[in-house]
């Protein structure tokens, strides 16, 4: 599994819960309840849970869905799917046929390609992404102005990243 299989799970999870009464519907579903859906067979305790990997990690993918327009954080602890992410579930297709027709410069293609190998980290029940530091990127990429040309390259891809969604 990968960061975009993990944060797929999460959603989906998310949707079914929300979905599943009124009281979620109407309020969200608490990060407790989601992290019984997503590691399921896991006992968790309403306590202990948020000071678990598992916990860091699910508000992670939170985060990004969050970040993409797909979930909303409510009051408190409590997220919805949105709109769009309804929209994405129905079609997958359709957003991935976007991402799919994106040009990218040769820079961008491989500082992303890079950042994408070297962050993603797997463990038994999830994926996380680590930090990579600009050095480790550097010295996979082998710029020759590299210090100066890693942080305009990202900011392009963060522009086209944000016009898909």
């Amino acid at each position: 599994m990968d960061f975009v299989d993990w944060c797929e799970q999460v959603l989906s999870k998310l949707d079914e819960r929300s979905r599943s009464n009124a009281r979620a519907r109407e309020l969200g579903v608490s990060v407790t309840d989601l992290g019984r859906a997503v590691y399921e067979g896991l006992v968790i305790d309403e306590g202990s849970f948020w000071q678990t990997p598992q916990h860091v990690n699910l508000a992670a993918a939170l985060q990004e869905l969050e970040d993409s327009g797909f979930a909303k954080k409510q009051p408190s602890t409590f997220y919805q799917t949105t709109q769009q992410a309804r929209d994405y579930i129905a079609d997958r297709k359709k957003l991935w046929a976007s991402v799919c027709d994106i040009n990218l410069e040769q820079e961008e293609a491989a500082l992303l390609a890079t950042i994408n190998r070297l962050s993603p980290q797997s463990a038994v029940d999830h994926v996380y992404l680590r930090w990579v530091e600009q050095e480790e990127i550097l010295n996979e990429l082998n710029w020759a102005d590299g210090g100066r040309l890693i942080w305009p390259v990202a900011q392009e891809i963060e522009v086209v990243s944000q016009n898909l969604c």
